[in-house]
């Protein structure tokens, strides 16, 4: 209750800023859209008031093309489901400063987030390319018929499911012998699905309508 309390809600840009010195944006994943909005925020909000956006894959030298003050514009991807996710991507812009990435992850660590610095403007940032890389592999094990989608799923979660919170992927490779992971890697990598879009499963589920949750019904039947 009390932190519903200090939430509130407003259809109008002007009331919503009013007295903040730090904005994070959630709109939709439109480029245009982000523009126009940064580029109001921009001309509404005092040059000392940092302005964030919340996209995974857009980029910050784009979204503040059109503004003024882009030094004070960069990305702050917070991960979903935001209240239980502590990981947070941020991504300065051509022209962002230093300011502006200190001050984000001030902010960001007084919310008792985890933030790292991504220190190039490519797709996906960092989490949505390691999580993309085992979702690629992940369906290419489906489409070959080499296990179950639910076989697949416990492999995951019954072994670096278990392990990747308390050891990355280098710090798992380190601890496993660096030998080791380079010979398998050799070996391994040549065989790994190297797809360059969805594989046919996936697009045929999503042809059907069969989207997930959200339509009852996926990979799984969620009645």
């Amino acid at each position: 209750q009390d932190i519903k309390a200090r939430i509130s809600g407003s259809q109008s840009i002007n009331e919503t800023i009013r007295g903040a010195t730090f904005i994070i944006e959630c709109i939709p994943e439109d480029i245009n859209l982000k523009k126009d909005l940064f580029q109001s925020l921009d001309k509404l909000c005092g040059e000392e008031v940092i302005l964030a956006s919340n996209t995974s894959g857009l980029s910050p030298t784009c979204i503040a093309s059109d503004t003024l003050l882009p030094q004070r514009i960069l990305v702050t991807h917070f991960w979903n489901p935001a209240h239980l996710i502590p990981l947070v991507e941020v991504l300065r812009g051509e022209k962002t400063n230093d300011h502006t990435l200190q001050r984000a992850f001030e902010l960001l660590k007084l919310m008792n987030k985890k933030p790292i610095e991504v220190k190039k403007e490519v797709p996906g940032l960092v989490g949505n390319r390691l999580q993309f890389a085992l979702f690629r592999e992940a369906q290419h094990i489906l489409q070959e018929g080499i296990a179950s989608k639910e076989d697949i799923d416990i492999a995951v979660t019954y072994s670096i499911g278990r392990r990747l919170p308390i050891t990355g992927p280098f710090m798992s490779a380190d601890m496993g012998g660096l030998d080791v992971f380079s010979a398998i890697s050799d070996y391994l990598f040549k065989d790994l699905s190297k797809a360059d879009q969805s594989l046919p499963l996936l697009k045929k589920l999503v042809q059907q309508n069969k989207l997930g949750t959200k339509t009852g019904e996926g990979y799984y039947l969620w009645d």
